[in-house]
C-alpha cells in the first residue's frame, strides 16, 4: 500500500542481514549526513545559513517549532516531513503537507534520499549531503520505538510475530475498554439461566488484515512501510508518471555537453510517449491536480528541448507558438481550483524568460556577428527592443523561484539561459557599441 496525504502510524519490518566486518547490521545505522539550505531568503532572519544536521533518530520538519527542525517559513506546513533512518538510509516522508516535497522537481510520497539530491520543502530548497559514508549516527534498537508512532522490528529475532500480535491485541483491548457496555451491566443483573448464550459473529479487523500483511513482509525479509491511507482518485496513476518521470530526468536532464539533434528527438518522443497517456489519465481524474501539475513538467521538458533543437536548425521562431500554448495551458481554468498557485505564478514566470530567451536566439541568427564591416546591421528599433529584452532576462534570472526552477526542475533550461548570459547578450552590448 501507499500512502497518501493523511496521518498514520507506521511499523517498520526489517531483516538484519549479517555484516562483515567494519559493516554495521543495524538497519536504522545511517551516514551522518546534512540538508543544506540553498536559499534562505524566504526564512526568518534568524534562520539564515540554515544546515539540518540529521544525526540520527527521527527528524521533523515543519513550520511548528515543536518540530525537532523547524523551517520558518509560511509556505512550509505545520508538520510537513519527517526524516528517518531506514535501511541503512535515510528516508523522507510527507506527512500530507499542502505544498509537498520534492526530489529533482518530483513530488514524493516516500523516497530515499541519495548523496548529492536537490530537495524542496514546499518552496525552500535543500541539497542532501553525506558528511561520512563511513561514520553510522547512533539509531534506535530493535523494539523500540523511534518516535510516537513508529516501531522497529528487526527480521532476525523470532519473537517478531509475537510482537506485533501483542501490539495489535493491546490496541484492541484498549478500544474495548474505552466504551462502556450497558449490556453487560443489565446481564450482570439478571440470573443466567435467561441469559441466552451467542456465539460472536465472526469478523475480519482492519489489525488483522495489517497484521497479515506484516507477517508476509517477515517471511519475505527486507524493509516495508505499510499505512492505511485515503486518497484522491488516480493516485496510483500519479506515483507510476512521477517513477517514469524521475527516470527520464536521471537518465537526460543532467547530461553535460552538447546534445545532438537525434538525441534530442529520441528524448522528444520519449516524453509524448509519457504524455499522451497522462493526459488520457488527467481527463479520466478531473479532480486530481497532482497529474495536471505532471502533464506541466513533462510538457516542460519537451519545451526546452525543443528550444534547443530549433535553435541549432537555425528556427528558434518555431518555438514561439509552443511556448503560447504551453502559457495558455498554465492559464487554464483548471488552475484556478490548484491549491499551488505560487508555483503557477513561478511556471508563468519561467516561460516568460523562454519567451525571451528565444527572441534572443532569433537576433543572434539574424545578426550572428557584430562588426563594423557588416553590411548587414540590426535598425534602431530592432536594438531597442533587444534592450527591453535584456533587461527582462537579467530581472527574471534575479527572481529566486525562477532561480530555483531553473536548478532544481529545468536544469537543462538553466544551461540555455547561462549560454545566453554569456554569448548573446554580451553580442548585443557588442551590437550598441558598433551603431553608436
Amino acid at each position: 500500500m501507499t500512502p497518501d496525504d493523511g496521518d498514520g502510524a507506521t511499523i517498520m519490518v526489517g531483516h538484519l542481514a549479517p555484516g562483515g566486518a567494519g559493516v554495521s547490521t543495524d538497519p536504522l545505522a545511517v551516514p551522518m549526513a546534512r540538508l543544506i539550505c540553498l536559499d534562505d531568503s524566504q526564512l526568518d532572519p534568524k534562520q539564515k545559513g540554515l544546515v539540518i544536521a540529521l544525526t540520527g533518530g527521527i527528524h521533523t520538519l515543519g513550520r511548528n517549532p515543536n518540530n525537532t527542525d523547524p523551517i520558518l517559513y509560511k509556505g512550509v506546513s505545520g508538520q510537513h516531513a519527517r526524516i528517518s533512518p531506514l535501511q541503512g538510509k535515510w528516508a523522507i516522508e510527507d506527512l500530507g503537507s499542502t505544498n509537498g516535497v520534492w526530489i529533482k522537481g518530483i513530488r514524493e510520497k516516500h523516497a530515499f534520499l541519495v548523496p548529492g539530491d536537490f530537495i524542496k520543502i514546499g518552496a525552500v530548497p535543500f541539497q542532501f549531503v553525506v558528511d561520512d559514508p563511513v561514520a553510522v549516527a547512533p539509531s534506535p534498537r530493535h523494539g523500540q520505538s523511534v518516535d510516537n508512532e513508529t516501531l522497529f522490528l528487526g527480521g532476525n529475532h523470532e519473537d517478531n510475530a509475537d510482537k506485533i500480535v501483542k501490539l495489535l491485541d493491546l490496541a484492541q483491548e484498549e478500544e474495548v475498554e474505552e466504551k462502556p457496555s450497558k449490556e453487560a451491566g443489565r446481564a450482570a443483573s439478571v440470573p443466567s439461566m435467561f441469559v441466552k448464550s451467542e456465539e460472536p459473529s465472526p469478523k475480519v479487523s482492519i489489525k488483522m488484515i495489517v497484521l497479515f500483511i506484516l507477517l508476509l513482509a517477515l517471511v519475505g525479509g527486507g524493509y516495508g512501510i505499510y499505512t492505511l491511507q485515503k486518497g484522491p482518485g488516480g493516485g496510483d496513476e500519479v506515483q507510476r508518471y512521477q517513477k517514469e518521470i524521475k527516470k527520464f530526468l536521471d537518465a537526460y536532464e543532467m547530461v553535460k555537453g552538447t546534445l545532438s539533434n537525434n538525441d534530442l528527438n529520441t528524448q522528444i518522443a520519449t516524453i509524448e510517449g509519457l504524455l499522451k497517456p497522462l493526459s488520457a489519465d488527467a481527463e479520466r481524474y478531473p479532480g486530481n491536480m497532482e497529474l495536471k501539475e505532471l502533464q506541466v513538467r513533462l510538457r516542460f521538458l519537451r519545451l526546452e528541448r525543443q528550444v534547443i533543437l530549433f535553435a541549432q536548425e537555425e528556427h528558434p521562431q518555431q518555438t514561439e507558438s509552443m511556448v503560447d500554448e504551453l502559457v495558455a495551458f498554465v492559464s487554464a481554468d483548471w488552475t484556478r481550483s490548484l491549491e499551488k498557485q505560487a508555483w503557477l505564478k513561478d511556471m508563468r514566470g519561467l516561460l516568460d524568460l523562454v519567451k525571451n530567451v528565444v527572441t534572443v536566439q532569433q537576433f543572434r541568427q539574424r545578426y550572428p556577428r557584430p562588426s563594423k564591416k557588416s553590411t548587414d546591421r540590426p535598425t534602431q528599433e530592432w536594438m531597442t527592443s533587444m534592450g527591453k529584452v535584456s533587461g527582462n532576462i537579467v530581472k527574471l534570472k534575479k527572481d529566486t523561484s525562477i532561480n530555483i526552477l531553473l536548478s532544481v526542475q529545468f536544469p537543462l533550461f538553466g544551461r540555455i539561459v547561462t549560454q545566453v548570459d554569456e554569448e548573446d547578450l554580451p553580442a548585443i552590448s557588442r551590437w550598441k557599441e558598433v551603431l553608436q
